[in-house]
Protein backbone atom coordinates (compact mmCIF):
# COMPACT_ATOMS: atom_id res chain seq x y z
CA UNK A 1 0.00 0.00 0.00
CA UNK A 2 2.92 2.42 0.64
CA UNK A 3 4.13 1.68 -2.43
CA UNK A 4 1.11 2.82 -4.34
CA UNK A 5 0.87 6.45 -2.14
CA UNK A 6 4.61 6.64 -2.71
CA UNK A 7 3.43 6.37 -6.48
CA UNK A 8 0.31 8.69 -6.26
CA UNK A 9 2.66 11.22 -4.10
CA UNK A 10 4.97 11.41 -7.35
CA UNK A 11 2.23 11.52 -10.28
CA UNK A 12 0.85 14.24 -8.21
CA UNK A 13 3.69 16.01 -8.17
CA UNK A 14 4.42 15.86 -11.75
CA UNK A 15 1.05 17.11 -12.06
CA UNK A 16 2.12 20.35 -10.08
CA UNK A 17 5.22 20.94 -11.35
CA UNK A 18 2.94 20.43 -14.71
CA UNK A 19 -0.02 23.24 -13.91
CA UNK A 20 2.78 25.21 -11.96
CA UNK A 21 4.62 25.46 -15.47
CA UNK A 22 1.61 26.35 -17.41
CA UNK A 23 0.31 28.95 -14.66
CA UNK A 24 3.43 30.69 -14.66
CA UNK A 25 3.49 30.37 -18.27
CA UNK A 26 -0.27 32.25 -18.49
CA UNK A 27 1.50 34.69 -15.58
CA UNK A 28 3.60 36.07 -18.66
CA UNK A 29 1.08 36.60 -21.38
CA UNK A 30 0.89 40.66 -22.21
CA UNK A 31 -2.80 40.67 -20.55
CA UNK A 32 -2.67 40.72 -16.67
CA UNK A 33 -6.46 40.01 -16.59
CA UNK A 34 -6.82 37.18 -18.74
CA UNK A 35 -3.66 35.38 -16.91
CA UNK A 36 -4.24 33.11 -13.94
CA UNK A 37 -2.02 30.73 -12.16
CA UNK A 38 -3.34 27.50 -10.93
CA UNK A 39 -1.14 25.17 -8.64
CA UNK A 40 -1.97 21.69 -7.34
CA UNK A 41 0.01 20.16 -4.79
CA UNK A 42 0.00 16.75 -2.98
CA UNK A 43 2.50 16.37 0.03
CA UNK A 44 2.37 12.66 1.73
CA UNK A 45 3.97 13.05 5.65
CA UNK A 46 5.17 9.63 6.31
CA UNK A 47 5.26 7.69 9.61
CA UNK A 48 6.50 9.61 12.81
CA UNK A 49 6.57 8.81 16.30
CA UNK A 50 3.73 10.81 18.09
CA UNK A 51 5.10 9.85 21.62
CA UNK A 52 7.43 7.35 22.90
CA UNK A 53 6.53 4.89 24.49
CA UNK A 54 7.52 4.24 28.64
CA UNK A 55 8.50 1.18 30.46
CA UNK A 56 8.73 -1.09 27.38
CA UNK A 57 5.94 0.06 25.43
CA UNK A 58 5.99 0.55 22.21
CA UNK A 59 5.88 4.42 20.66
CA UNK A 60 3.31 6.21 19.24
CA UNK A 61 3.26 6.27 15.69
CA UNK A 62 0.81 8.54 13.54
CA UNK A 63 0.57 6.90 10.19
CA UNK A 64 1.62 8.80 7.05
CA UNK A 65 -1.10 10.31 5.41
CA UNK A 66 -1.25 12.73 2.40
CA UNK A 67 -2.81 16.37 1.53
CA UNK A 68 -4.02 17.73 -1.46
CA UNK A 69 -3.71 21.70 -1.71
CA UNK A 70 -5.03 23.97 -4.17
CA UNK A 71 -3.99 27.69 -4.77
CA UNK A 72 -5.48 29.61 -7.91
CA UNK A 73 -3.97 33.02 -8.26
CA UNK A 74 -5.57 36.09 -10.72
CA UNK A 75 -4.34 39.73 -11.43
CA UNK A 76 -7.51 41.47 -12.29
CA UNK A 77 -5.26 44.80 -13.93
CA UNK A 78 -2.15 46.19 -12.29
CA UNK A 79 -3.61 46.63 -8.53
CA UNK A 80 -6.28 44.37 -7.96
CA UNK A 81 -5.40 40.34 -7.29
CA UNK A 82 -6.96 37.61 -6.02
CA UNK A 83 -6.00 34.62 -4.25
CA UNK A 84 -8.06 31.49 -3.42
CA UNK A 85 -6.60 28.38 -1.89
CA UNK A 86 -8.28 24.90 -0.42
CA UNK A 87 -6.44 23.13 1.91
CA UNK A 88 -6.37 19.42 2.70
CA UNK A 89 -9.12 18.46 -0.14
CA UNK A 90 -9.40 14.76 0.50
CA UNK A 91 -9.25 15.44 4.27
CA UNK A 92 -7.77 11.91 5.21
CA UNK A 93 -8.08 10.19 8.22
CA UNK A 94 -4.93 10.21 10.36
CA UNK A 95 -4.25 7.21 12.93
CA UNK A 96 -2.33 6.65 15.96
CA UNK A 97 -1.05 3.47 16.61
CA UNK A 98 0.63 1.84 19.38
CA UNK A 99 2.12 -1.73 18.10
CA UNK A 100 -1.00 -3.31 16.41
CA UNK A 101 -3.51 -0.93 18.58
CA UNK A 102 -5.63 1.75 16.78
CA UNK A 103 -5.14 4.59 19.74
CA UNK A 104 -6.50 7.29 18.17
CA UNK A 105 -7.98 8.33 14.70
CA UNK A 106 -8.97 12.05 13.56
CA UNK A 107 -9.26 14.00 10.34
CA UNK A 108 -7.65 17.55 10.42
CA UNK A 109 -9.84 19.10 8.50
CA UNK A 110 -10.50 21.59 5.40
CA UNK A 111 -9.62 24.90 4.74
CA UNK A 112 -10.15 27.47 2.25
CA UNK A 113 -9.89 30.90 1.83
CA UNK A 114 -10.03 33.78 -0.41
CA UNK A 115 -8.04 37.17 -0.77
CA UNK A 116 -8.45 40.21 -2.14
CA UNK A 117 -5.16 42.85 -2.63
CA UNK A 118 -5.20 46.06 -3.64
CA UNK A 119 -1.79 47.81 -4.15
CA UNK A 120 -1.20 51.35 -4.32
Amino acid sequence: MKKDLLKTSALATGVALALASMGAHAATQPSLATAGAATLLYHYFGDRIDSVGIEGAPDLIQEGYGELNFIFIKELNRNWQVTAKAKNILDVRSEITQGSLLTNGFNLGREASIQVQYRF
